[in-house]
């Protein structure tokens, strides 16, 4: 074999090993409740950062969190694990159970993790959780977790954007064209409820597969019955807005 040869060979396997370095992988975690009839019915699919370096400890720390955060119910601030909130959630329940006894019905937790995107520069988990705790109906939710690899830490909202301002802008006219709302007329005009007559920013930001996601989660801007309302921002359009953006192919 040639040494131009050997050198190419070289060459793309140290590419390829940067680029398996860079790479976050996932393990499944599955937790559920103890499963008896007049149980609350538990089902969680979560996921684990492989490894022991600062970005899978910071990503599964505030992913736990986050489940915890959806499961406690009395704000109960000594839960340290999802195991231990699952059992506080379990607790919470036989405590009213107690109380009230058939006027109870059981409760319910689901929430299941995923990865909405992974690039050389990020990695975006989302949460998709519903939780049932008396009432008319459950509530559903969606929430984005969003990770800077180089710096091994969370992005918060206000950190995805180069200008906020000027991102908040273009998300208005695009939110406007999907939901058919004319220029000249007030946001709210065909029925949203966004505070002050004004649009904002949804609380759920993250980044898709097809584009940025923009999730503003039932009661965010619209009544219950009318769901979430999403709107999926193309990263050919968005990319000039990002601190990080997401090379498209074609």
């Amino acid at each position: 074999m040639s040494n131009f040869r050997i050198l190419l060979i070289s060459i793309v396997f140290v590419l390829f090993s940067c680029e398996d370095k860079n790479e976050v992988s996932f393990e499944n975690k599955v937790i559920t409740g103890k499963g008896c009839t007049n149980c609350p019915q538990i089902n969680i699919e979560l996921l684990q950062a492989v490894g022991q370096d600062s970005l899978a400890i910071k990503i599964n720390t505030i992913l736990n969190d986050e489940v915890i955060a959806l499961l406690n119910f009395n704000d109960e601030p000594s839960v340290a694990s999802v195991e231990e909130a699952v059992t506080a959630f379990e607790n919470s329940y036989t405590q009213l159970k107690s109380q009230f006894g058939a006027e109870i019905v059981p409760w319910e937790a689901e929430i299941n993790a995923q990865i909405a995107l992974q690039t050389d520069s990020l990695v975006t988990l989302k949460l998709d959780a519903y939780s049932f705790t008396g009432g008319a109906h459950g509530y559903s939710s969606v929430s984005f977790l969003n990770f800077n690899k180089a710096l091994a830490a969370p992005m918060m909202n206000d950190e995805l954007f180069l200008d906020v301002e000027q991102f908040t802008t273009f998300a208005e006219a695009a939110f406007r064209a999907q939901e058919k709302i004319p220029t000249a007329k007030n946001i709210n005009a065909t029925g949203f409820m966004f505070e002050e007559d004004t649009f904002h920013l949804p609380l759920t930001i993250g980044y898709g597969a097809d584009g940025l996601i923009l999730w503003y989660n039932q009661y965010e801007i619209a009544s219950y019955a009318d769901g979430p309302v999403t709107l999926v921002l193309p990263y050919k359009e968005v990319n000039p807005y990002l601190v990080l953006p997401v090379n498209v192919k074609n």
